[in-house]
């Protein structure tokens, strides 16, 4: 069985949450995927790619995810 992890990410880099959850999930199982989902968020899925212990990364690449931020609806 095989985990996967969303990541939270700037499109550029991934955010240090993402890290602590990489090393979380891969204590659960060492096939661990990500899923960057993104605009121009090429950087943040290389980024994933480089830890060590992620097996596979998921990238979809969407123009719409700006308008889902927290900051829309405060």
């Amino acid at each position: 069985m095989s985990v996967l992890l969303i990541a939270e990410h700037t499109n550029k880099e991934l955010k240090p949450f993402t890290l602590n959850a990489m090393t979380a999930a891969s204590q659960i199982d060492q096939d661990l995927h990500v899923l960057v989902i993104g605009h121009n968020s090429d950087g943040a899925a290389k980024a994933a790619s480089a830890v060590p212990l992620v097996k596979k990364v998921i990238q979809i690449e969407c123009c719409f995810n700006g308008l889902f931020t927290s900051k829309r609806y405060n």
